[in-house]
């Protein structure tokens, strides 16, 4: 198969030193950036206000491993949701400040 690529005038050409084949991670702030992307496709105001709520405070399968609870007290993951998320952007703020200092 490659020979006949080749006989064509496919052959495989070097890679511009530009183009990465790995590129970096994303940032931590580019889910936050697509989430916001989101928000501003909602038509109106009450609709955008209730994927705020929602996305601020239904938890998720992320609340219920972090903290196994019984199912009589299931209601504390509504608490839980907004605690963890305001610690994960307090840590991933805080690491971008630590390393956009100088030295």
């Amino acid at each position: 198969m490659t020979c006949a690529v080749a006989a064509v005038g496919f052959g495989l050409a070097p890679r511009p030193r530009r183009v990465r084949l790995f590129p970096a991670p994303a940032s931590p702030f580019s889910a936050l950036r697509g989430a916001m992307a989101y928000y501003h496709l909602l038509p109106g105001v009450w609709q955008k206000l209730r994927w705020l709520a929602e996305l601020c405070f239904v938890p998720t399968l992320a609340e219920h491993h972090l903290i196994l609870l019984p199912s009589s007290f299931s209601f504390l993951y509504y608490l839980v949701r907004p605690i963890r998320l305001s610690l994960k952007w307090t840590r991933v703020a805080l690491r971008q400040a630590a390393n956009s200092l100088p030295g």
